[in-house]
């Protein structure tokens, strides 16, 4: 900031706003679940188990969303 260009605390507060609105974590969507796909060394239950953790950060998600894990699987895995 250059000298003196802070002329009172709305100023600052502004500035400050600015600057650190851009570090905000968002939290995860629908559209991140979606690419998670199983490893291919990674068993059913390791990729279960990883798809719920991250389908639990999803805050409101639907039935229809946690239904798409099928479509990730790894050719070849039995059920």
């Amino acid at each position: 900031l250059p000298d003196r260009s802070i002329t009172n605390f709305n100023v600052l507060s502004r500035k400050f706003v600015t600057q650190f609105t851009t570090n905000k974590v968002s939290p995860p969507t629908i559209a991140d679940l979606l690419d998670v796909h199983q490893g291919s060394d990674e068993t059913l239950k390791e990729y279960l188990t990883r798809f719920n953790q991250e389908a639990a950060k999803i805050p409101d998600i639907d039935e229809k969303a946690r239904c798409s894990i099928k479509e990730r699987l790894k050719v070849g895995t039995i059920w």
